[in-house]
């Protein structure tokens, strides 16, 4: 879900469940359709695309890191892409600091 009135704001909040008008109502959603497993499978995603327990925890609002943690599912995939995205920031500081050097 999205603020509305910060635009472009995640928000995970239960407060969506504690309504008398079931969120899924409008959507004709099936009604053993669960609104929260759509919370779960973002944050899940989300880990699975690269992001920590700590980001986990920022967007989705959790008081603790320990509680994000069970949104990590370890792939095989994950530390290929980690070192990937490791080679990646490297080269981007050497280039930056081959430029810095060069404008001296």
């Amino acid at each position: 879900m999205f603020s509305q009135t910060t635009p472009g704001i995640l928000i995970c909040s239960s407060r969506s469940t504690r309504s008398t008008k079931k969120p899924g109502d409008d959507l004709q959603l099936p009604k053993d359709c669960v609104v929260h497993s759509f919370r779960h499978t973002f944050l899940k995603r989300f880990g699975e695309a690269g992001a920590d327990a700590f980001m986990i925890k920022n967007v989705a609002g959790h008081s603790s890191v320990t509680i994000s943690e069970c949104y990590l599912h370890p792939t095989p995939e994950g530390p290929e892409r980690a070192f990937e995205r490791f080679a990646n920031l490297n080269q981007t500081a050497v280039e930056k600091a081959e430029e810095e050097k060069a404008s001296r």
